[in-house]
This record gives structure tokens, C-alpha cells and sequence, in this order.
């Protein structure tokens, strides 16, 4: 006998045993939640805005019918009808076998050029901090093929082995210029040192032993944390085939930053953020958790996390020397009970160089009892607009909207999409998107991203439910593509994949 098969419409719940070979599972002319089983499954939703989960079992069949909604969580290898409007495919699994906790991704970054699109995430998340090692996956046909592997050299873990016991904080860029793919990590061996490393590639696949930018010992705690990576590719700039590393530096309580520009084989020496921006939270919970842009003339935006507001500087030289903070807006947060989802920023820059920046905010909550996501732009990096709210749901609605990641699409000034958390009481989780034609001065409806409600418990564990302390969208051909990791109940294990949507404007 194979697996239960569960049918849950709005009138019942009904249960199907599927037999050893396929199963047939047929909806209902109203909207259902169909569950395939671990063996090859044929479903035929019909009507109504259905969810349908068939990730994780064999190679299965799907249509949607006829309604407008439908969406499917599915593996690569599934054939999934045109009829189904949202998509989210399993692009990698955590194949390591070790002390972490296994079969967990977590932390996903992306970034898109042309039809490609590369993204790094932690694979194989340990509970007291890091991974087995970095991961990546690849599509270069606009998300609808996928292949995946994970860093050499980095890790001892990996193959061949590397230096560090675990990474971290994995992100990605593209420099242009030089024609090279770039992944920064955050390498540790506890108790000894830290690194901020980056691994090359020409081809988002074969990828180089890690480059070291910057190391520091343990004096006793971690010196360096949640850095990010950013490449100038702007045709019209005098600084193009510039890259930038930037973090937090404990040893100096600020911000650093450092600048390749050779396509990341060589880094220049630190120059800090003035008056000690990015200096740690005063709760010691948050680290400033910078997300730098490049505008098309060259400049180089840095938001950041800072405490009681959101905050950024600007380098208009090539990273060698930055303007004084100015704030974004004050802000507050309220974190989410069982859920490790920090109120970290997330930036993006259009074409024609204005910046986006999202992050979480309890403010627009009455007693400031649950955050909702607020956004803010500018052209300069200076003067930025008044932070808004994101329409994600009504404004009483009882639930953390957190943990988001923006993406905007580079051929069309303005198209916005952001993937986002829905965290609910008595520990339930969702993913939802949202989208913008219009730089969010207008909202689509939102979309949900995950055909079955998760539980706090089914995820990975490391300061609460970790599926990543940031999550990314990026563009291709017109379309949004979100990753983002989903967990699902198993026994005395994880099963915790990475995701990839492809959203339909």
C-alpha cells in the first residue's frame, strides 16, 4: 500500500488510500487542497482555486482546471499542466549526512542576468549556528530547468575538502565586466577564526576554492557577521567592474567595506562606514545586516538595520570613502514567538536608479502587537519617500508578515515583487508574494506560495525556526522568480527543500 492521499475540500475532509502504482486524484468544482503520496500520483483538480502538494514523491501528473488561483508545490522532474497559475519547484535538497540537521535548507539569496539566474543558500543548517557547507543552483532558461550542487574547498565537508568547519550568510552577485559569477560566505571554525570568503565561477557551476577578503580570530565570540556582495554593472559607470563586500565588524563596531576590481580575485583594505555606523544592536540580537546597490551612474547605496530605525550611506567614488548615515525611517519591530525572523532590511535598484527598500515594522499594528511590511524608495540614496505599508492584508489581520526579499525587474522601471512569511498564531506558517507595476504606489492582490500550512516544529532549529534570516526575488525575461524554503512534516527528521516560484505578473 502506498501512502494516504488527503483530500480536503470546504464541506469535508475525505481520506484516499492510493494502491502500490499511480493514483488518481480527482478535486471537486470548489476549491481543495490535494496531497499526493510518495508514489507517481494523476491529479485532476478541476474547478476552484485549488492547492495541491505532489513535492517529495514520484513523478506526477497535474492539471489545475479552471480555476484562476491555483497553485502547486511540485519536484522538477513533475509535469505540471499550463492551467495551474502559481508554480513552486523543489530546486535543491540537503544531501549531507552529518552532526547538523539533515535534509534542511535555509537562507537563500539570488541573483538574475539575462535568462540566468544563480542562487546560494545554507545546506545542512546547524542548530548553535552555520552549515555544512554553501550551497548553489542554477536556471539559465528563466527558472523553468534547474540543476544544483554545493561550494568546493569551503567547508571540510565538501569535496574536495576545505578549511572551515561551517558557512553561512550565503549571497550572491554577477560581475558583468569581468564575466564572472561571485558567492560570498561566511566561513567559521568555532573558536578559532571567521572568514568573509567568495567563490568564482564563470558559469554558475563550476566554481572556484573560495577567495579570502577578510579573517579575524574569535576574541572569544564571532567578529564578523551577515555580510553582502554587490557588483557594478552599470554601462555608463567610470566604477563598472567594481565589487563590493560589506559587514559587520565587531572588532570595530561598524560597518566595513571592500572593493575587488578584478572580478574578485584580489580585495582592497577596509574602509569604514563614518560615525560608526552599523554598530551592533544595543539588544545584541541583531546585526546591522547591510544590503548595498549599485544606482547605473556608479553610486553605491548602502541601507542597514540600525536599531530603532533603517538607515543608509553612499559612496559616490567607488566605494573608497562613504557620506555620513541619513535615516531611511525610524522604525520598530516585535519579534515573532518560535520564529527566528529578524527585521532586516531587503534593497533592490531599478533601471534608472531608484532604491527600494523593505523591511518589517510593528508600528502599523495598534499597540505594536504584529509587524507588517513597509517600504520606502529613493533616487539618491538620500531623500527617501515616507515608509508605507504593503497591502500583504488587512491591517487588523492577526499575523507577523516577515522575512522579506524585493526584487525588481531591470528591463521595466518601477515592477516590484516581494516574497514574504505569514506567521500566525498557535505556531502556523506561510509564504505569500506581492507584486507592483507601479514602484508600490499600487498593489496586486497578494499570492500564497506554499499549498500546505507549515508548523513551527516541522523546521529546522537554531534560535527558533530557522528557514532563513533573508529571502530573495529576482527577475527574468519580465517574471519574478522567488526562492524561498518550505518544511513539511516528516518523521524524526527534517524535510526542509529549496523552492523556486516563478510568478506571473
Amino acid at each position: 500500500m502506498g501512502r494516504p492521499v488527503i483530500l480536503v475540500t470546504a464541506a469535508a475532509l475525505l481520506l484516499f488510500v492510493a494502491t502500490a502504482g499511480a493514483a488518481r486524484i480527482t478535486g471537486s468544482p470548489r476549491a481543495d487542497f490535494l496531497r499526493g503520496g510518495q508514489a507517481t500520483d494523476r491529479i485532476d483538480a478541476r474547478g476552484g482555486n485549488d492547492r495541491i502538494k505532489v513535492d517529495g514523491g514520484g513523478r506526477d501528473t497535474v492539471r489545475c482546471g479552471t480555476g484562476r488561483y491555483d497553485l502547486v508545490n511540485a519536484d522538477l522532474a513533475d509535469s505540471v499542466g499550463a492551467d495551474c497559475e502559481t508554480v513552486a519547484r523543489v530546486i535543491a535538497r540537503d544531501l549531507y549526512r552529518s552532526e547538523a540537521q539533515h535534509s534542511s535548507i535555509a537562507e537563500p539569496d539570488s541573483f538574475s542576468w539575462g535568462n540566468t539566474v544563480v542562487t546560494a543558500f545554507q545546506s545542512g543548517r546547524f542548530r548553535d549556528g552555520g552549515a555544512v557547507n554553501t550551497g548553489w543552483a542554477i536556471t539559465r532558461d528563466g527558472g523553468r530547468t534547474w540543476r544544483s550542487g554545493t561550494l568546493p574547498s569551503l567547508t571540510v565537508n565538501a569535496r574536495p575538502a576545505g578549511r572551515w568547519q561551517r558557512a553561512s550568510d550565503p549571497v550572491v552577485a554577477y560581475d558583468a565586466a569581468h564575466g564572472v559569477w561571485l558567492i560570498a560566505s561566511l566561513a567559521l571554525t568555532a573558536g578559532d577564526a571567521a572568514a568573509v570568503v567568495v567563490s568564482r565561477s564563470p558559469d554558475g557551476i563550476a566554481w572556484s576554492a573560495p577567495v579570502t577578503v577578510v579573517e579575524a580570530a574569535w576574541q572569544p565570540d564571532l567578529r564578523l557577521d551577515k555580510e553582502w556582495i554587490v557588483c557594478d554593472n552599470g554601462v555608463a559607470s567610470p566604477h563598472r567592474g567594481s565589487c563590493y563586500v560589506t559587514y559587520s565588524d565587531f572588532r570595530s563596531t561598524r560597518l566595513e567595506f571592500q572593493a575587488s576590481r578584478d572580478g574578485g580575485l584580489t580585495w582592497e583594505p577596509q574602509v569604514s562606514a563614518p560615525q560608526n555606523a552599523g554598530r551592533p544592536s544595543i539588544v545584541g540580537r541583531w546585526a546591522p545586516a547591510p544590503q548595498p546597490v549599485v544606482q547605473p551612474d556608479g553610486d553605491l547605496i548602502v541601507p542597514y538595520y540600525d536599531e530603532d530605525r533603517v538607515a543608509s550611506v553612499r559612496s559616490t567614488d567607488g566605494g573608497r570613502s562613504f557620506s555620513a548615515p541619513v535615516t531611511i525611517s525610524p522604525t520598530a519591530f516585535r519579534a515573532t514567538p518560535g520564529l527566528r525572523a529578524p527585521p532586516l532590511p531587503s534593497a533592490e535598484v531599478d533601471a534608472i536608479g531608484v532604491v527600494y527598500v523593505v523591511w518589517p515594522d510593528c508600528r502599523r499594528s495598534a499597540s505594536c502587537r504584529y509587524d507588517h511590511l513597509v517600504i520606502s524608495r529613493s533616487s539618491d540614496g538620500v531623500n527617501w519617500s515616507p515608509a508605507t505599508r504593503i497591502p500583504t492584508a488587512p491591517r487588523t489581520a492577526k499575523a507577523d508578515y516577515v522575512l522579506p526579499g524585493i526584487g525588481v525587474d531591470p528591463s521595466r522601471t518601477g515592477r516590484l515583487a516581494v516574497v514574504y512569511y505569514v506567521a500566525r498564531e498557535g505556531g502556523l506558517l506561510d509564504v505569500g508574494s506581492i507584486s507592483s507595476p507601479n514602484g508600490g504606489r499600487n498593489w496586486r492582490p497578494p499570492r500564497r506560495m506554499n499549498a500546505q500550512t507549515m508548523r513551527l516544529e516541522w523546521a529546522a532549529q537554531a534560535g527558533g525556526a530557522m528557514l532563513g534570516d533573508y529571502f530573495s526575488t529576482s527577475w527574468t525575461g519580465g517574471r519574478a522568480i522567488s526562492v524561498f524554503t518550505l518544511a513539511s512534516f516528516t518523521r524524526g527528521g527534517f524535510d526542509q527543500p529549496l523552492f523556486a516560484a516563478v510568478v506571473r505578473p
